[in-house]
C-alpha cells in the first residue's frame, strides 16, 4: 500500500499538479472519469497593428464555457520564463485590477476575487487567480492564468457558467497545455507535455 501511495505521489509531481490539495474519494473518481471538453476556435483578434504590445487574442468555446487566450509582449521581448521576471508581479496586479475595473463599470455584478497561487502546468509556471461573478443573467466562475514564455506573455482566461463541469482543474490544465503547444511551440529539446 505504501508503494502504491508513493507511486501516486510521484505521478502527481511529474504531471505538474497544482499546489491545491488533491480531491479525494467520489469527487476524484468522477473527475478522473470526466471526459475532456471539446473546445473550438471561434475567433481571433490582432491588436498589434493598432496598439503595439497588445499582440493577439484567440477565442474558444466549449459546451461548458468559453476561453480567451492572449499572446502579447507588453512592449518587451525579454520577459523571463514563467513568473520569474522582476516586473511580473506588477503586471499580474494590473491584470487583477482590470477585472475590478470591469466590475466597477457594470460588466460584472457580485464580483468575488478568490485566491492567487503559482501553479505548474506541464513544466511551465503560471500565476493563477480565480473569481466568481454574475454577468448577463448567469453566475460564472472564471480563471486567469498568466506566464511568460519565449519572451512574451501568455494570459488564459477560462470562464464557466455555474455549476462548473466535473474535473475542472484537469480541464483547465489540459486546455492550457494544448493551446500552448499550438500558439508557442516549444523547442525540440524541451520535454513534451507543456
Amino acid at each position: 500500500m505504501r508503494r502504491l501511495a508513493l507511486c501516486c505521489l510521484t505521478l502527481l509531481a511529474l504531471a505538474g499538479c497544482s499546489t491545491t490539495p488533491p480531491v479525494t474519494g467520489t469527487a476524484a473518481r468522477a473527475a478522473a472519469l470526466a471526459p475532456s471538453l471539446t473546445w473550438r476556435a471561434v475567433g481571433k483578434m490582432d491588436y498589434e497593428q493598432r496598439t503595439p504590445g497588445l499582440g493577439q487574442s484567440y477565442r474558444y468555446q466549449s459546451e461548458a464555457g468559453w476561453a480567451d487566450v492572449y499572446v502579447y509582449s507588453a512592449n518587451r521581448t525579454d520577459w523571463a520564463e514563467g513568473t520569474a521576471d522582476a516586473a511580473f508581479d506588477a503586471h499580474f496586479r494590473q491584470v487583477r485590477q482590470e477585472v475590478e475595473y470591469m466590475a466597477s463599470q457594470g460588466a460584472y455584478q457580485n464580483l468575488l476575487l478568490r485566491g492567487t497561487q503559482d501553479e505548474v502546468v506541464g513544466v511551465q509556471t503560471f500565476r493563477h487567480t480565480w473569481m466568481n461573478f454574475s454577468a448577463r443573467g448567469r453566475d460564472v466562475e472564471s480563471h486567469i492564468y498568466l506566464t511568460a514564455r519565449q519572451g512574451r506573455l501568455l494570459k488564459y482566461r477560462l470562464s464557466f457558467a455555474l455549476p462548473t463541469p466535473p474535473g475542472l482543474e484537469a480541464e483547465l490544465h489540459r486546455f492550457i497545455a494544448d493551446r500552448m503547444r499550438e500558439l508557442l511551440p516549444v523547442a525540440a529539446h524541451l520535454p513534451d507535455g507543456i
